[in-house]
């Protein structure tokens, strides 16, 4: 987000002693522009940010988020994990977790092998294979987060 305002003293407008544990308050006047965080403008860290077509889909793993996120656009459905260390297997990364509010179960398997788009023709190093409950399969590509 871009935004317009100033720094300003804070006022215990909320409650007792806000402001001796947040003495500076951000006072928002315009904001300029909001775009939705995707790998590209990520301020937060993510261990892996997939991508796929046919249906169009996208997963972010982040252990400092505590989250894995999948996105199935097509259906437009939105579906929430908390993180789980993954397994690690020659030249595979396989986390598995589960939402016990949606009574869903991910698999995600990435290969460190490389994958191109079929929409861009863009080429990345790692291929990914996400299953949900069911036996619903998406393909795709994924990024490895910066450290």
């Amino acid at each position: 987000a871009k935004l317009k305002g100033e720094i300003v003293d804070t006022k215990d407008r909320i409650g007792k002693n806000t402001s001796e544990k947040y003495p500076k308050t951000i006072l928002v006047k315009e904001v300029l522009n909001i775009e939705k965080k995707n790998f590209k403008n990520s301020c937060l860290k993510y261990d892996f940010w997939a991508l796929g077509n046919e249906p169009n889909w996208s997963l972010e793993i982040s252990k400092t988020e505590n989250r894995i996120q999948f996105i199935d656009y097509s259906q437009n459905q939105f579906y929430h994990f908390f993180y789980e260390e993954p397994r690690i297997e020659p030249g595979k990364i396989i986390y598995i977790t589960h939402n016990n509010i949606q009574q869903y179960i991910i698999d995600v398997i990435i290969k460190e092998e490389k994958c191109s788009d079929t929409m861009s023709d863009i080429e990345y190093d790692y291929s990914v294979e996400v299953i949900l409950s069911g036996g619903k399969r998406y393909k795709g590509c994924a990024i490895k987060g910066k450290e």
